[in-house]
């Protein structure tokens, strides 16, 4: 099967958001436009179409040229979506962006999800792309339409030799690759690359200032000083399911809703044959591979207010309690997740009774503040207290925006340890380009210190979904933007939901790369790491039967062998010093010299290094 349009299609963001319109013939394309005003009067567009970008902010589909597909797609097959485009603009280098789409006719946002998007990113040059995707379900001829959209970015975009191929269903979606630039900066020798390793060292390492002496006080010369790093100072985490801890205690196997939940599980992933005993080896494999692959981590449902409430099933203090327990005592620290998610769909249903009364809303959401709060207390060394401001309002509409200086105040009141910050997405992700959002964030945080609200991290989410990646360079203009404030910013929910291995790997490495190497960043949390409990399919670092996957391997690269000073050593000098570089972090530093050895544990160095002496 293949779909082709004619070549040299002239394709740009600017356009009226009142106008429409459409080319008739067979091999031509509908051109469409989100039209706001429903009475304005199309007007016809002939091929091919050129133009000028918009300079409206909104993070929307802009105009689309959209074809039906007149085959029908099967959910079991691979199909390989190809495109040749340019950007027109000489200077154009990663800076402007193409939107691909297979989605249903005229739907590419609203409730009904595009079955597949991608979104290269286009230099002067004729470039090929390419991308594999498959259907979640059948679709029959003429279901399903290819988009293609102008992106982001300051010039028209010119595409040709479109089609879309059938591969067949004799190899996996994941054996196929994508081919082409799909972010700035993905090339093996892009020069941000060699400023982040500079940036690493500076900011990242810290020297180990020892003196060696006798028990008499004297310098030792020659003796022996080895460091070992034994934790990261900087936090790389990864949100956690409190749902699987049941299936680790003592009595799981009798458990009545564990041996239900389990029956619903095996009919839903076509493992007939799995035991329950294997299924809790699963779940036990989970807190092993979380004990040895992060060091904090953040509850992803728990400690929302229908989890925390009783309004969904299965969740339980106790268990939250008693998982806060085992991850302190296996070297974790924990994040809170969320305390207000401003919309009536993030909150039991019958807060919503309180729609038109301001002042009881406000009691009730204070309550629940201090309800959770005081139960954490001492458990948290975070916690996000406002969480997506910008799309779920309904809060500050009845009782105004001033309300969330105080929803802070009181976090501190009953939180007072705890590190307070704000959440939200779209911010990096998706080319980082969304400037409504973007300022309305900057705004908001800007306010509560304004106001002398206990703001004390900005969260940056960080979910990649098929579309645009944003490159490093990018990242870094918004985190200097937000590091202004002053305040650590927190990667608070990575993911990269790719079939497409080795391109998830690379871009895993090149933003946590970015991220790690930026000054103003304080953690990095995924938002989970084993697909059988994750949100989005492709994007754990563990497939369902624990095969770590390239993304993995990257991750455990970077933070545990080139992040990691496993060991270093050197000999003193004659006034029996000596020096030795680390990554931030706690170390054990031993000192030995004739036959004689002393063992320091858990000695931490900083930015600014660390200096003391060894008695033997």
């Amino acid at each position: 099967m293949k779909v082709a349009i004619p070549s040299g299609l002239i394709l740009s963001a600017a356009l009226l958001s009142s106008l429409c319109g459409y080319a008739e013939g067979a091999g031509e394309w509908d051109f469409v436009s989100r039209v706001r005003n429903e009475n304005a009067q199309p007007q016809r567009q002939a091929l091919p179409v050129r133009l000028e970008p918009r300079s409206s902010g909104i993070m929307e589909y802009g105009p689309r040229w959209e074809r039906p597909c007149a085959e029908a797609f099967k959910a079991n097959e691979v199909y390989m979506l190809s495109v040749r485009a340019r950007a027109i603009d000489p200077q154009a280098v990663g800076s402007v962006a193409l939107k691909l789409a297979v989605s249903s006719p005229g739907k590419i946002r609203g409730k009904v999800r595009p079955v597949f998007r991608c979104g290269p990113v286009l230099s002067a040059e004729w470039e090929t792309f390419s991308a594999p995707f498959s259907v979640p379900e059948d679709a029959a001829p003429g279901s399903l339409s290819l988009f293609l959209v102008h992106g982001w970015g300051d010039a028209a975009v010119e595409v040709a030799d479109v089609q879309i191929e059938n591969l067949g269903s004799e190899k996996p979606l994941q054996a196929y690759a994508r081919k082409g630039r799909w972010y700035a900066g993905q090339e093996a020798d892009a020069a941000w690359r060699l400023e982040a390793q500079s940036m690493i060292a500076s900011n990242r390492m810290g020297t180990f200032s020892v003196q060696v002496l006798d028990a008499q006080g004297e310098p030792v010369k020659n003796a022996r000083v080895v460091i070992e790093q034994q934790r990261h100072a900087y936090r790389f985490g990864t949100a956690v399911n409190s749902l699987l801890w049941r299936w680790i205690a003592p009595d799981a196997a009798s458990n009545p809703q564990l041996q239900a939940e389990f029956k619903a599980y095996r009919a839903e992933s076509g493992r007939k044959g799995l035991t329950f005993a294997q299924r809790q080896a699963e779940i036990q494999k989970y807190f092993e591979v979380l004990k040895a692959d992060f060091n904090y981590a953040v509850f992803e449902n728990a400690l929302k207010w229908e989890a925390w409430s009783g309004a969904w099933d299965g969740f339980r203090q106790e268990d939250t309690f008693a998982l806060t327990d085992w991850l302190h005592a296996s070297g974790l620290d924990v994040k809170g997740h969320a305390l207000v998610w401003p919309g009536w769909g993030h909150a039991p249903a019958w807060t919503k009774k309180m729609a038109d009364r301001p002042e009881a809303l406000n009691r009730l959401v204070h309550a629940h503040i201090t309800d959770i709060g005081a139960a954490m207390n001492g458990r948290v060394a975070a916690f996000d207290v406002l969480n997506e401001a910008f799309n779920n309002h309904d809060y500050m509409d009845v009782m105004g925006s001033e309300v969330v200086g105080d929803w802070f105040r009181q976090a501190d009141a009953v939180l007072p340890d705890a590190q307070l910050n704000v959440n939200d997405f779209l911010l990096m992700a998706n080319g980082g380009y969304w400037t409504e959002k973007l300022d309305f964030y900057d705004a908001l945080v800007g306010r509560l210190l304004d106001e002398q609200a206990p703001l004390e991290g900005i969260g940056f989410q960080s979910h990649f979904r098929h579309s645009f990646l944003t490159g490093p360079q990018r990242i870094w203009v918004l985190c200097d933007r937000f590091g202004r404030y002053g305040l650590p910013l927190v990667c608070s929910e990575f993911d990269v939901d790719l079939a497409d291995e080795e391109l998830q790997a690379a871009y895993t490495r090149d933003f946590l790369t970015a991220w790690f190497a930026h000054p103003d960043t304080q953690a990095f949390l995924q938002w989970g790491f084993w697909q059988d409990s994750h949100w989005l399919p492709y994007a754990g670092l563990y497939d369902r039967d624990w095969r770590m996957k390239p993304n993995a391997k990257i991750y455990r690269d970077l933070v545990y062998n080139q992040w990691w000073t496993g060991r270093e050593e050197a000999r003193s000098s004659d006034d029996g010093r000596v020096e030795l570089r680390g990554f931030l972090g706690n170390y054990r530093i031993t000192a030995h010299a004739s036959g004689r050895k002393v063992v320091l544990e858990n000695i931490e160095l900083k930015k600014d290094g660390a200096s003391l002496s060894m008695k033997l």
